[in-house]
Order: C-alpha cells, then structure tokens, then sequence
C-alpha cells in the first residue's frame, strides 16, 4: 500500500479535516465501523502506518497503536478482535528494538541521576512566572500539575479543587473517567485556574498542535538544557519530598502522574532527578536517547 497522511480510510467520513500533525482522536471521533472485513483490514493498515510516519518515538508509537486496538475492539463485534489483535500492532522488529531500548535506557536511568536546589527551582518559577508567552504558561502549569503538554493544550479536562490538591476526570493516554488526585505546587489553585483558561483561550482556534509542543519544548531547552518533560520530572523530585513515608517512590510517582500501577520502567524515567545541595545536571556521555 502506497501511504501518505493525505490518503484517507475507506469508508470514513473525516468531514475535510486533515490529518497532517493532529492527534489520533480524530480518527476515533470520525471513523464508522461497517460489516466489510476487507475494508476493515485495509483501515488498520492505513492507522498503523499513519502512526509510523506521525509518531517518531517508539514508545509512544507502540501506546497509540494499542490504543486505537483497543478503540477498535469497542467498535467491532467480539468475532473481529482475532482479526484487529493481528493487524493492529507494530512489527516484530520495532518491539524488538522497543524492549532493547528500554531495557538500556533502565540502567541509564539506575546509574544517572540529576541533581537540583530548591534554589535552582525558585528561579525557574520566577522566569515561567514573568514570562507572558503561551508556552511559558504551559511549561509553569507542567512544573505546578506534573501534566503533559497534550493535557494542558487539549487533552485533560482543567482540574478541580479538592482540599491542597487537585482532580482530574480526563487525562490524555488513558482511557478511564476515573478521578485523579493528584498534588498542586508552587501556585495557587486560582492562579493555576486562570492559567489553564487562558492557555486553552489561546489555542481555541489552533489546528497544529506539533507546532505548539515544538515551541513549549524549544524554550524549556533554552531555560533548562533539557526538554518539556523536565518539568514534569522536577515536579515528581518535589513531591519525593512530601510522599507518605509508607509509600514506596515507584508507587507514588506513578500515582502522581496517573501512571499504570506497577509500571517501573515509566517510573524510573521520572526518578533521576533528585533534590540536593548543588544543582548537577550534566548529561552523562552513557546516556542513551530513546530511538525515534
């Protein structure tokens, strides 16, 4: 099959939205199953493709085919998963190379741990706070929630107030309706309110939501070194410090972040960066970059 992301599903109606850099919950939101098992085979080899040539990253390429697998199992009879569990994944080799990564990434992770002050994370706060551009917002409401890009910009719905912390209904990756207490830092609930708000005003009318994250992570690197994701991992080296000493640190951070229970590898990503006396935040020459 020849692909390109202009190319579109059979028997779909898409209503002239293009594809090109937008999230898969168009395709969730437009796709009509029918009785054709030929059409239906065609149509998962065109997403996962489409996936392939959107998604760089392995591992978030890896959860958006398995969440369209498990998007397309409640649009299809029981009698059709045989079939969407066989044309609804990624080759042998990229989970091959998925698995090797993420095994050589793990003891990265155990031998390579990043340090950061109080003071470090004080003036930091001070520039997202004095900043006024969109992407300033959205890296202060990461450091303040611990969310990703894609639940600030579109994906969660804005948080709830509940006691010091705060409850969230809607998260993108995951699939439940489930309330998600999680903790508020370093701003107040108004403020992260206002914040949220504006930043969806913001994007009210935006179609290309790539364009937005490359900003976001462009200045993250320009304050950090790092990229958008740092924020979220000094929000977890933050909360360590509060963690009821009961709960193991695996546990918490994949609490925090509403993580799958048990998940060690997402876990340790997050853990190497460490609150302490000096800020040590030189990358290791034996880090690994995840494949893209």
């Amino acid at each position: 099959m020849s692909f390109n992301t202009k190319t579109r599903t059979k028997g779909t109606d898409l209503k002239g939205v293009a594809f090109e850099n937008t999230d898969l919950k168009t395709l969730k939101r437009t796709y009509v199953a029918d009785r054709s098992s030929k059409r239906l085979v065609y149509n998962m080899k065109w997403i996962v493709e489409f996936i392939r040539a959107t998604t760089p990253n392995l591992n978030t390429r890896s959860a958006r085919v398995y969440d369209m697998k498990k998007h397309f199992m409640t649009l299809y009879p029981s009698e059709r998963y045989d079939l969407i569990g066989k044309h609804l994944v990624l080759s042998t080799g990229e989970y091959q190379e998925k698995a090797a990564t993420s095994s050589v990434n793990r003891s990265v992770a155990l031998e390579q741990v990043f340090t950061i002050t109080p003071e470090y994370t004080s003036q930091l706060l001070t520039k997202l706070r004095d900043g006024s551009s969109l992407e300033h917002k959205i890296l202060l409401l990461q450091l303040s929630t611990g969310r990703r890009v894609a639940d600030i910009l579109y994906a969660a719905d804005i948080p709830s107030k509940k006691g010091s912390s705060i409850i969230f209904t809607r998260l993108s990756k995951s699939d439940s309706k489930a309330e998600r207490k999680v903790p508020l830092y370093f701003i107040p609930y108004s403020t992260m309110k206002s914040t949220w708000e504006d930043v969806r005003e913001e994007v009210k009318h935006v179609k290309d939501f790539a364009y937005a994250r490359e900003k976001v992570i462009k200045l993250a690197k320009s304050l950090t070194n790092f990229g958008s994701h740092f924020m979220r991992k000094m929000y977890v080296a933050h909360s360590l410090q509060f963690k009821p000493k009961r709960w193991n640190d695996t546990v918490w951070i994949n609490r925090i972040l509403a993580h799958k229970k048990g998940c060690l590898d997402t876990a340790l990503n997050y853990s190497n960066i460490k609150m302490g006396d000096d800020v040590e935040l030189t990358k290791s020459p034996k880090a690994v970059k995840k494949t893209a």
